[in-house]
């Protein structure tokens, strides 16, 4: 930062001389036998400023202003000092006044200077309003649109932002600050795919840089090009192979495209480095379940519950997993254990009454789901399976009702207008079961459940 020197055409300064008394503070040896004009204590404020003695700076600076109060650029130079003391207040302060009295003074310099100080004090409005008006004085400064891009972008003005950035990089094609601005801006815009550009770029400029790896990984992963984001995130491990993040990262990808097995080895490392990072085994276990591997999965649960027997969400994940192998038995053993230690918990009532209705238990499945819509009254699932059960139970009256219910809650569910459709049929109301299966084919939600809706469609409309 270049400390601006005194005006060479300075008005004629007063005859009267100044006492030492009347500058109290200042360095005797600053004066010698002679009080200071204000054109050597401009100058002398310079030199101090050069030498970084700042608090020396400021006295002269003051003085200066102090003689000649209609000169901007003695606040200017104050503004200045206070900065390098990093008291932005002070510096602030003295810049809006060198605005007051010299509203053009500096061509803009000031307004760029207080724009920096606004910035820094997030006052992202007040450094904008500046920055407007240093850059009318100089159009297409990249340095200014640059720095009001950034006020642009913390206020949320992603489009103006990406404008300004828009002219950095034209005009400096290797802008490190405007690429990455521009592809936050981006981002924030949800506009991914115009923030890639600008992620090549700053990996150009900086190829061993970890977090530019990562952004990009994460941006080709927002926009299904997975391959490519697991290619960052190999090139991210390369360099920082102890990042847990940056496995579980990985992992994630590896599940997203279906390669369990790759997953799994990326949660173990980060295991086997921190077995309570809970993200890593939640995702491992995920894996196990898509690889169909729930032998493994279940293993994972009984070391979990050796260290802690009372854990319900364990025992509640094993018992989903004892049902997904069918072994309804062990499921409704887990499901019991967590309602004996929590016995209101809803998701436990609820998947027990499941397991009953999966071994035809249908009573059992009635009084878990009654307890489990007095919890949720208004979770249309619910009505739903209790609908089925009444159904099996021959309560056709509370089935229908059941059904009515759910669709209500969830006009758009077709797993509600499925289920009564099949009650209509069996209950001898094939027009109602016409109207509900055709409903199902318009929501068109599940390709399973619309194939099975024409299929009982086209048997309905045959010929009796």
């Amino acid at each position: 930062m270049n400390l601006p020197r005194p005006n060479s055409c300075l008005p004629a300064l007063a005859a009267a001389l100044l006492s030492l008394g009347a500058i109290a503070g200042l360095p005797s040896a600053a004066f010698g036998a002679q009080p200071l004009s204000a054109f050597e204590a401009a100058k002398r404020g310079i030199d101090a400023a050069r030498a970084s003695k700042w608090d020396d700076a400021i006295k002269f600076f003051e003085e200066a202003a102090r003689q000649e109060p209609k000169n901007p650029a003695h606040y200017r130079n104050l503004a200045l000092a206070w900065r390098k003391k990093n008291d932005l207040d002070k510096a602030l302060a003295a810049y809006t006044k060198a605005l007051d009295i010299s509203p053009d003074s500096g061509d803009a310099v000031i307004y760029r200077e207080r724009g920096e100080i606004y910035l820094a004090k997030h006052n992202y409005p007040a450094a904008i309003a500046d920055f407007d008006k240093a850059i009318a004085a100089r159009k297409n400064d990249p340095e200014l649109l640059r720095q009001r891009a950034f006020a642009l972008l913390e206020t949320g003005q992603f489009a103006k932002a990406i404008a300004d950035y828009d002219v950095v990089v034209k005009a400096k094609p290797d802008d490190l600050a405007a690429h990455t601005g521009r592809a936050l801006a981006c981002r924030k815009a949800n506009q991914p795919a115009k923030a890639l550009p600008d992620l090549d770029a700053i990996i150009r400029l900086k190829p061993d840089d970890v977090n530019s790896y990562r952004e990009r990984a994460t941006v080709r992963a927002s926009l299904n090009q997975n391959a490519e984001a697991i290619a960052d995130l190999n090139e991210a491990i390369q360099r920082k192979p102890d990042d847990d993040d940056l496995l579980t990262q990985r992992a994630a990808l590896y599940l997203k495209i279906g390669d369990a097995q790759k997953a799994i080895a990326d949660c173990e490392t980060v295991l086997a480095r921190n077995p309570d990072n809970k993200y890593a085994s939640d995702l491992r276990n995920a894996a196990y379940v898509k690889s169909g591997d729930l032998d493994k999965l279940i293993a994972t649960y009984d070391e979990a519950l050796k260290a802690n027997p009372a854990d319900v969400a364990t025992l509640l994940r094993r018992g989903s997993a004892h049902m997904s192998q069918k072994d309804y038995r062990a499921a409704l053993s887990d499901y019991e254990a967590a309602l004996k230690i929590k016995p209101e918990d809803p998701v436990a009532l609820r998947q027990r009454a499941f397991a009953f209705s999966r071994t035809e238990n249908y009573d059992e499945a009635l009084l878990d789901y009654d307890k489990s819509l007095e919890l949720n009254p208004k979770d249309a699932g619910l009505y739903r399976q209790r609908a089925y059960v009444n159904a099996r139970l021959g309560n056709g009256a509370k089935s229908l009702a059941d059904y009515n219910k759910a669709i209500e809650l969830a006009p758009n569910d077709s797993a509600g207008y499925f289920g009564r459709a099949s009650l209509y049929a069996s209950g001898n109301e094939p027009e109602k079961a016409k109207a509900d299966y055709k409903k199902v084919i318009e929501l068109n939600a599940d390709a399973n459940m619309v194939k099975d809706a024409k299929e009982k469609l086209a048997a309905l409309e045959q010929p009796q």
